[in-house]
């Protein structure tokens, strides 16, 4: 039972010195010395818990994939992408690093985890085939990354604006694909 306590703790203080150094430095120049000296722990123990910095990374990535994907679970089909934008368009700093950098994996993991669900409950509702249904999946999902990363964004005051036009028109075009009454 000590432990465990004792490596939660040190794992708990890895990722924590990881985080600090993300919104410090790009990520390709954190080194396993550098966590090391911060934490007060020798490389072994580092690797008690990860095989390299791209693991420690990768796990970050997947815990916001997982919560980001909570926020969704629960929606209507349709919904499911405007409330995935939402969710990603509300991020930390730190977040945001690991959402926009492919390194992290997290976006993919998300991608993979909501494009199932979501593609599912899009087929019940149209006559569309599973892979026309992918292809405007990853279509808008892909899209909304791209005007997420882009520098545009950035500028606070646009933001809602542009949130709002983007949920619009996937919310309709939406509705016109997979809802046959619309």
């Amino acid at each position: 039972m000590i432990a465990d306590r004792r490596a939660q703790f040190t794992d708990s203080v890895i990722r924590d010195e990881f985080k600090k150094l993300l919104l410090e430095m790009p990520f390709e120049k954190i080194t396993v010395s550098e966590i090391c000296r911060r934490c007060d722990i020798n490389r072994g123990t580092f690797y008690l818990h990860y095989t390299d910095c791209f693991a420690l990374y990768e796990s970050l990535g997947a815990e916001l994939a997982d919560r980001l994907f909570s926020v969704i679970r629960n929606h209507n089909p349709i919904n499911n992408v405007p409330a995935m934008m939402e969710s990603c368009m509300n991020l930390s700093p730190l977040d945001q690093i690991l959402f926009h950098d492919r390194q992290s994996k997290c976006f993919d993991r998300l991608l993979t985890m909501a494009r199932e669900q979501t593609v599912a409950g899009w087929s019940a509702r149209s006559g569309l085939k599973q892979a026309e249904l992918e292809c405007v999946f990853t279509f808008i999902a892909n899209g909304c990354h791209a005007v997420a990363s882009s520098a545009a964004f950035d500028e606070a005051p646009q933001n809602d604006h542009i949130y709002q036009l983007m949920q619009k028109l996937i919310t309709n075009g939406l509705y016109s694909l997979v809802t046959p009454e619309y």
